[in-house]
């Protein structure tokens, strides 16, 4: 008994569970830190579509994304992962162009096949509107930005805090919800979510092909031509 006690209390000098209790305490810190920042940022977002769909303006927008922009990029500064665990990366170009550009033709038949190819009727119009490069300008930032912020940072970072399943429908939701006060459709909060959802399975099951340039490429295309 004298040495099972003895070889007991060695151990609890080797391994001291005040050091242990810590780091437990620290990591639980650093996780409620994380949802703080998550909560906190998607409020601030859904005020901010508020603002937006009541005085819409260019240079209102340019200002939201890069406030909003920056203060993600300094987390990442920050963190201990690389920008390539976020998606922010140019490896294989060729590829993510390719995949790109496959994956939107075949949304885009899907979508007329479930929708109506009545719709073609609108493409002209829309050919025109990209003409404008203000339009074209705020179509390439919004699509940057959604894609950085949902299918990119918040996504992986989710995915540290719960598991990919979750991660991938909460975020596609919130990218639906967040941004229904910029215009107040039902048809668009749907589109939105399945898209966003779409997107985020791709980053989630090929990330080496689908990162923020092929998922922003994507977007753009989507955006100018469905």
């Amino acid at each position: 008994h004298n040495t099972f006690f003895m070889e007991f209390s060695s151990l609890l000098n080797y391994y001291p569970m005040e050091g242990f209790c810590m780091k437990i305490n620290s990591t639980k810190l650093l996780t409620l830190k994380k949802w703080i920042f998550f909560l906190i940022f998607c409020v601030s977002e859904l005020c901010v579509s508020f603002f937006i769909g009541i005085y819409s303006s260019l240079v209102l927008k340019v200002i939201h994304i890069s406030v909003f922009s920056t203060l993600l990029i300094l987390y990442m500064i920050k963190s201990s992962h690389s920008l390539k665990y976020y998606g922010i990366h140019l490896q294989y170009p060729i590829s993510q162009i390719y995949c790109s550009i496959t994956t939107f033709l075949v949304l885009l038949l899907l979508y007329y096949q479930i929708a109506d190819f009545d719709l073609w009727r609108y493409h002209e119009l829309r050919l025109l509107q990209a003409l404008s490069v203000s339009y074209f300008f705020q179509t390439l930032l919004t699509a940057i930005y959604i894609e950085f912020v949902w299918h990119c940072f918040f996504l992986s970072l989710l995915k540290e805090l719960t598991t990919e399943t979750f991660s991938l429908i909460f975020t596609s939701i919130l990218c639906g919800v967040l941004y229904f006060p910029m215009n107040f459709s039902i048809n668009l909060l749907i589109q939105t979510i399945s898209f966003s959802f779409v997107m985020g399975y791709l980053r989630c099951k090929s990330p080496e092909k689908f990162t923020l340039f092929s998922l922003t490429l994507i977007h753009i295309f989507w955006n100018l031509l469905h």
